[in-house]
């Protein structure tokens, strides 16, 4: 007596189910990368709004505005600020090879910077609250003019002149899936802004390569 063979393989219901737990993960995937998408441009347009407010407030009021933001604490905040003294002078940072005939210590940096900080007080019409970073969202780094160098932590001021004019920078966002900067220019109202994907998955990784390609934006935001 010659038996049959017995055939396996999948019921439709059990290729319904597959298909469906499959639908369902690439939707998660993409409406998280939609998502962190649309928290990263509420906040790039955020910023673009504080920039252009603070350039025609510093030259509408003749004043000096800063806008401060905070690198360091993990709920990372904006400020923005004004001075009342037009004669305010604020000095670039000097290079990091020290002179020996010419070398400022770190109490007189700091003494200089507590002046400079006494100078100003927060803008009334300014709420900081309304400009949290959304879920996701972070800073990265800045880099000015008027700093020579890229901060990382601490606290970074972009300034705003009477003149209308307003330190040159470079504000680099992340989130996990990509790497955004707003680019600022010494005058007029034009901002560029980038967007740069991430295609790692580990944490560690991200945040290596973000730093990473953070320093890279930077050179190439230097020389132009």
């Amino acid at each position: 007596m010659i038996k049959g063979h017995e055939q396996s393989g999948f019921t439709l219901l059990e290729i319904l189910v597959a298909l469906a737990l499959v639908t369902i993960v690439l939707m998660m995937v993409a409406g998280t990368s939609f998502s962190s998408r649309q928290n990263l441009d509420e906040m790039l347009n955020k910023i673009e709004r504080i920039v252009r407010f603070a350039g025609d407030e510093a030259s509408l009021k003749n004043q000096f505005i800063r806008l401060s933001i905070d690198l360091d604490t993990e709920e990372q905040r904006i400020k923005l600020e004004y001075a009342d003294d037009v004669n305010l002078v604020l000095e670039a940072p000097k290079d990091n090879q020290k002179n020996p005939d010419d070398e400022i210590r770190d109490d007189d940096k700091k003494e200089k910077k507590s002046e400079v900080d006494k100078s100003f007080s927060s803008v009334s019409d300014f709420d900081s609250d309304e400009f949290n970073l959304p879920v996701g969202v972070r800073f990265v780094a800045i880099g000015t003019t008027l700093s020579k160098s890229l901060i990382k932590n601490s606290t970074a001021p972009i300034y705003f002149y009477p003149t209308g004019e307003k330190d040159s920078a470079i504000i680099i966002f992340a989130t996990d899936t990509e790497i955004a900067t707003i680019e600022v220019r010494s005058f007029g109202q034009v901002i560029d802004r980038n967007y740069y994907k991430l295609d790692e998955t580990n944490f560690d990784i991200v945040n290596e390569k973000t730093l990473e390609l953070a320093d890279g934006l930077y050179k190439e935001w230097l020389s132009k």
